[in-house]
């Protein structure tokens, strides 16, 4: 613990007369700061640094126990990982979103494109979904809600089946 007076004097990259609590010695555990006999923030002592707050054995640069907030954004030149979920009331994406579980909209949620206009809105209470884009990309079948025996497949290359109530009304293939 110490007050260094000189930019980089107790450590590499310390600032001028800052206060400063330092573990060089390589045989120094961890540095842990503590409130109500509890463990609040380690600071591990090895290559890696990590930062736990309300963990004792962080795995990443910064790892919380809970929830981490902000009033303002969480910007990312990398990958976010969301266990969870995540809540907000905006997600903005510069380049590609991959989901591996559901996408959960309250009444009503809205997916746009660069120029800001509504490519696919979900009206929950409405029943329905307005897709304003020129190609709709079906990969294989449109099926009607609660009702197996009636879609439209597309099966192969150049051909389309329309079944309801498990009739075959049209089977078309290009030939």
């Amino acid at each position: 613990i110490g007050i260094n007076g000189d930019t980089n004097n107790a450590f590499t990259g310390a600032l001028t007369n800052a206060f400063y609590i330092s573990s060089d010695d390589p045989h120094n555990g961890p540095i842990q700061f503590g409130t109500k006999g509890n463990d609040r923030i380690t600071i591990l002592n090895d290559d890696n640094t990590f930062v736990g707050v309300g963990r004792t054995n962080p795995k990443y640069l910064l790892h919380a126990a809970g929830d981490i907030a902000s009033d303002a954004g969480i910007t990312a030149a990398g990958n976010i990982f969301a266990g969870g979920g995540i809540t907000a009331d905006t997600v903005k994406v510069e380049s590609e979103l991959i989901l591996g579980g559901n996408i959960i909209l309250p009444d009503e949620g809205h997916i746009g494109g660069g120029d800001g206009q509504d490519r696919i809105v979900f009206d929950i209470n409405g029943n329905h979904i307005d897709v304003n884009t020129n190609i709709v990309r079906i990969n294989s079948k449109l099926e009607h809600l609660g009702d197996d025996n009636t879609h439209l497949d597309f099966d192969t290359t150049d051909s389309i089946k329309l079944t309801a109530g498990g009739n075959e009304f049209i089977h078309g293939t290009a030939t």
